[in-house]
């Protein structure tokens, strides 16, 4: 056994040259993947807050709700036209193409971010949300159930350690970068649509990886290589998806794991945003903070992915690791509840992503694995792109209803964690079984 194979049997338990090869080139895609919308999370949320104002976060929310569930509908009708490997090559061309006009846009001296007038009419900034938004999940939802349609549920307790270590290894890079390009106040108007370029360079390339995947490996490494998963392609319809999520409990128990995760997030996000916008007063600190927080969970994500995500996942199964992120996080909710302040919100939001990305969401994608046809191909795509916003638009309504009041978002936030918690143990003993009885969930 050479040395690099050593180190990743170590850190993974990786050791067979093709399987080595497969997840190399998936942790390379990731790193573009992950790499390229890092510095748009925090740049979406910025300009926003510094264009239109955190007041009207929830009707952003609410729109993007709407907007990607027509998304979903025309992803359906694609995916019946194009192999996952040129759906890949279709979407991208699509959002590059888009995302180029962003830049031009925001360069602009009267419409773009030289422009500092905060008004409810900077349809720039609804646009660029809007575009990040289903950005991330539209891609985001095509690669991991990419991922999964080329993985054995072994092979993915191994593999998707290093996916994820790649895929946040460009994330902190591009994070980093995305931190050091806004720090200097007097090049903000200039930088932003630079960054926004970078960032489209990099997308691009994820379809060279793709390209190179399929090229240069057998097929017998391209297949989720067991009889008994029925991985026969059908149509995607929407509405057939969400029959799918509201038919079958297994399902459905994944689909609450998101939705838990995302009333939770959209709650810890209003409060920071109002926490910032009360705290922080240059516009260009509310820009360096929101890239701060970014770069710090970008850290953590990348250290925990090479350290934790596989060992972890190897040693405690896949039931105890779904429990154990909502857990923590109730940890940090009760930090918050007796200190209620930035720092603490900081904290909860830092362990929360850096942790989701690195840990929680590979797992959860496993869950996938010992599927049918309908749940990978149908359920997914709606609860991965319309039923992820339809969550994030629930918790901003939530928000509405809770407040600012740090004892009430408190305890509703543990209240929600000590639910996902439950649920995430049912679920993962249905996963757990069927992988060990090689029976598929239906």
């Amino acid at each position: 056994m050479g040395f690099f194979s050593k180190i990743t049997f170590k850190l993974w338990g990786l050791t067979r040259g093709a399987e080595l090869r497969k997840f190399l080139y998936l942790a390379a895609a990731g790193f573009c993947l992950f790499g390229s919308f890092s510095p748009l999370k925090p740049l979406k949320e910025s300009l926003f807050v510094n264009m239109v104002g955190s007041g009207s976060l929830w009707y952003i929310k609410t729109i993007s709700a709407i907007s990607t569930f027509l998304i979903v509908m025309l992803y359906s009708k694609v995916v019946d036209y194009f192999s996952k490997q040129n759906l890949f090559y279709v979407v991208l061309a699509f959002y590059v193409g888009v995302g180029l006009v962003f830049v031009a846009l925001l360069s602009h001296p009267t419409i773009g971010v030289a422009n500092t007038t905060v008004s409810v009419d900077r349809w720039v900034a609804w646009g660029f949300y809007l575009f990040v938004e289903s950005y991330l999940t539209v891609m985001m939802s095509l690669f991991w159930s990419f991922v999964n349609d080329v993985t054995t549920a072994s092979s993915a307790k191994r593999g998707y350690g290093m996916i994820m270590f790649g895929s946040q290894s460009g994330a902190f890079c591009l994070a980093a970068c995305g931190s050091w390009m806004v720090a200097n106040t007097s090049l903000y108007a200039v930088r932003v649509p630079l960054l926004l370029g970078i960032c489209m360079g990099l997308f691009a390339m994820l379809g060279f990886f793709i390209w190179r995947l399929h090229q240069s490996l057998p097929p017998t490494q391209l297949t989720s290589g067991s009889s008994f998963y029925d991985r026969t392609h059908a149509p995607v319809g929407v509405l057939e998806g969400l029959l799918v999520v509201v038919k079958k409990p297994y399902v459905l128990g994944i689909f609450s794991l998101m939705l838990f995760q995302e009333v939770v997030v959209s709650l810890m996000h209003i409060q920071q945003a109002y926490l910032v916008e009360n705290t922080l007063g240059l516009k260009s600190l509310v820009t360096n903070y929101y890239f701060n927080v970014n770069f710090m969970f970008q850290l953590l994500s990348c250290v925990f992915a090479l350290l934790g995500t596989s060992y972890i996942h190897r040693k405690i199964g896949t039931r105890a690791s779904l429990m154990s992120f909502p857990l923590l996080l109730a940890t940090a909710g009760f930090v918050y509840l007796f200190v209620p302040n930035l720092y603490a919100v900081t904290l909860f939001i830092v362990l929360l992503k850096g942790l989701h990305y690195a840990f929680n969401q590979p797992v959860r994608e496993t869950l996938y694995i010992p599927t049918s046809r309908d749940i990978k191909y149908k359920a997914k795509a709606w609860i991965d792109v319309a039923g992820l916003r339809g969550a994030k638009a629930i918790g901003f309504g939530l928000s509405n209803l809770v407040g600012h009041s740090s004892g009430v978002l408190g305890l509703t936030v543990i209240g929600l964690l000590s639910l996902w918690t439950l649920m995430a143990s049912v679920i993962g003993k249905t996963n757990e079984e069927a992988i060990r009885t090689k029976s598929i969930i239906k």
